[in-house]
């Protein structure tokens, strides 16, 4: 089987998720709101605004329906409602914020959060699912989640009666769960998501685009007809938990005020896409009797988490009024305080009414002595990605699936005999250019010293070369050129061109998004970019002998050639391949995770950070390096921002292992050369020395012998 990876130059490490925004718990582009604790009841719904009267018009109106008990769970955080598989009944998370509904399996495998494999009792899993096999009919799709904490169960989905608050579905689709990292309460045993299609994580083999199906909730009013188009959450501190109720009202009765507000879908992206999470629109808040009324927010309204998540301006305000003020802990991601603070007044306006936090939601019990708060910022996930681990995965990126889909569809052909003959491997041969575009074969470039066996085609985005011998540029601007297109597959170069042109636009929001988890203007890092990306195509062929370890597709490194690398794995799931070396000097595997971009810093944002963010050493999986202005110095980078991760490093002492790749050859990082130009010239020459002896022939000693 071959083993394919597509590589973009633009920039994160270890098995971290983030998403832009997430189609799951984590709402990366929305603040995840909890409301609705006792006192104060808020109707969940898909009821618009209006009266009574006409809500009854359109064949909505409320009533009191099917209900069922909400049974409180994890410390009174969680909450859990019955479900029954094929009559087997058990208790699931109930989640407005995702849509699939899931149970473990019997033969649930744990894993850590690393992706390692641990005994079962670390995920503290409830009861697994021990009924009837589910039904397949056909239906070859694998549930692959990741929620808001990183957990991330997988497993087989098929078709099973689902019964809950008295309604039943025959051959709904679910999921059984056999594998993945799970930090539970030894109560749930799955999860009911009763979210809209749009949120389903079901995906075909070898498929990175979900196959939207009909949840739950849908299948309730739309399949069966059992219900109204509406439920409603009721949530009430201690015991009671609550109620659930589908079609109509749940039977409390309201003695507060509460408000009915319309549910809104969220934009994100540039292309003006939405996702249909349940959301509100809140004009503003409260803070110890202070109004501020011009941070507006779209608020995701989640039963699935008791965190809050705000901007981080809005999220630092709120932990600054603890008394003592809550400070931010990045390895743990939360902001924590003494279990004895005291919590300020904090409440929400919706549709003119101020809904005021009960201080008891405000703090969790974290051990220690020490409690966290309930309040936290939207990127402190990426801010520890990026200081604490440096890989992540990234999902909703907003690149489309058919840009996706065309290349990796197209890897196959360029690599296969019929089009990469000994004639177009000659004509698109990287010795033929002076800026490293172009084929290479197996065994032609080397890193840490050894030869890589792959071979890989090199492009860039579209330059003239400006570069020549009279016109004084430094020798490292000959490095930009036009691209070597191979005259058999005319095809290629379109779909190349619009990958590229997506992934830069990419770059482009992430970059804005690391600014802010780094607390800076978002724009800080524009001034260091250059015009130019490059892309690797990868084709690893199979090892000619499995047992030997020698053989490297590509060895131990950071990525040198720029800020970030995206890397798409185009191998399907089961091919394994890419592998980074964790804080304990351990080599980590880094699946293919059906959807995503794996992303990892570069040499230049740790110079840039001042080693705040660094890049992390991996192997077998040569990505490429995003564009930086080649006449960019050690010290502008650094000393540009010097101060700012001076600070941060102060609060973090992050310190660097041999393990973790001190050793690695990076010229940059050790100050060799005055500009990442010059750099990254000497990195390409020591790699293709054939191309660097004919076209850099008077330097090639120099740089070959700088060891």
């Amino acid at each position: 089987m071959l083993a394919r990876f597509v590589h973009l130059a633009l920039f994160l490490e270890l098995v971290s998720s983030l998403t832009i925004p997430t189609r799951n718990k984590n709402k990366r582009s929305s603040t995840s709101l909890n409301i609705g604790r006792s006192p104060y009841h808020v109707e969940i719904s898909k009821v618009h605004r209006g009266s009574p009267q006409a809500r009854s018009k359109r064949g909505y109106k409320p009533h009191e329906s099917n209900s069922t008990l909400i049974r409180p769970t994890n410390s009174n955080l969680q909450y859990a409602i019955e479900v029954k598989f094929n009559g087997i009944p058990r208790y699931l998370l109930l989640d407005t914020g995702s849509s699939d509904t899931w149970m473990f399996a019997e033969d649930f495998k744990c894993r850590a959060e690393n992706g390692t494999s641990v005994p079962t009792s670390q995920c503290r899993i409830g009861q697994p699912y021990m009924g009837d096999a589910l039904l397949n009919e056909g239906l070859d799709e694998t549930l692959s989640i990741y929620y808001g904490n990183n957990e991330n169960p997988t497993g087989p989905m098929g078709y099973a009666d689902v019964s809950i608050a008295g309604l039943n579905i025959e051959n709904q689709q679910v999921a059984l769960v056999n594998d993945g990292y799970w930090a539970g309460d030894n109560v749930l045993s799955g999860v009911v998501g009763v979210g809209n299609r749009g949120l389903t994580e079901a995906f075909a083999p070898g498929s990175d685009v979900p196959n939207l199906y009909m949840p739950v909730f849908e299948s309730l009013y739309n399949k069966t007809g059992q219900i109204d188009p509406l439920f409603s959450v009721a949530l009430q501190r201690g015991d009671a938990g609550g109620y659930l109720a589908l079609g109509g009202l749940p039977p409390v009765h309201f003695e507060e005020d509460f408000v009915t507000t319309e549910m809104l879908p969220i934009p994100f992206g540039t292309k003006g896409k939405t996702r249909p999470f349940y959301s509100i629109q809140t004009p503003g808040y409260t803070l110890n009797g202070k109004k501020y009324t011009n941070e507006s927010f779209l608020a995701v309204v989640d039963t699935g988490t008791y965190l809050n998540r705000f901007p981080t301006a809005v999220a630092d305000k709120i932990n600054a009024a603890f008394n003592p003020p809550a400070a931010y802990v990045p390895s743990y991601d939360v902001y924590v305080t003494s279990c004895n603070a005291t919590a300020p007044q904090f409440g929400v306006i919706i549709e003119g009414k101020h809904f005021y936090m009960d201080p008891a939601d405000m703090l969790v019990d974290a051990g220690y002595g020490i409690c966290a708060t309930s309040i936290t910022h939207l990127l402190n996930k990426l801010y520890h990605a990026l200081t604490s681990v440096g890989f992540l995965y990234i999902t909703n990126h907003d690149v489309p699936s058919a840009v996706i889909s065309d290349l990796v569809d197209a890897l196959p052909k360029l690599f296969s005999p019929l089009i990469l003959t000994e004639k177009t491997k000659e004509e698109i041969a990287l010795h033929n250019s002076p800026h490293f575009l172009g084929y290479s074969s197996v065994g032609a470039e080397t890193t840490a010293g050894r030869i890589d066996r792959r071979e890989q085609v090199e492009y860039a985005t579209e330059l003239d070369e400006t570069w020549t011998a009279e016109n004084g540029l430094p020798l490292y601007e000959r490095l930009k050129g036009p691209n070597q297109w191979p005259s058999e597959y005319p095809e290629l170069r379109p779909v190349v061109e619009r990958y590229l042109s997506e992934l830069t636009a990419l770059s482009e929001r992430f970059l804005k998004l690391v600014a802010e988890a780094l607390t800076l203007p978002q724009e800080v890092f524009s001034q260091f970019l250059s015009e130019q990306h490059r892309l690797k195509l990868v084709h690893y062929p199979v090892s000619s002998s499995a047992g030997d370890k020698e053989e490297q597709g590509v060895g131990p490194h950071k990525d040198s050639s720029g800020w970030w690398t995206f890397l798409l794995q185009a191998s399907p799931p089961s091919v394994k391949g890419l592998q980074a070396l964790n804080r304990e000097g351990r080599w980590i595997d880094v699946p293919n995770i059906p959807g995503t971009f794996v992303v990892n810093i570069g040499q230049a944002f740790e110079v840039v950070t001042n080693g705040m963010c660094k890049a992390t050493v991996h192997r077998v999986v040569i990505p490429s390096g995003q564009g930086v202005r080649g006449n960019l110095t050690k010290e502008e980078a650094v000393g540009r921002l010097r101060e700012h991760f001076w600070k941060l490093r102060q609060e973090q002492k992050t310190q660097e292992s041999n393990e973790q790749g001190a050793d690695i050859d990076s010229p940059f990082l050790k100050g060799k050369y005055d500009t990442w130009g010059e750099s990254q010239l000497r990195i390409k020459i020591r790699s293709h020395r054939d191309v660097g002896r004919k076209f850099y022939g008077d330097v090639y000693e120099k740089y070959l012998n700088d060891d």
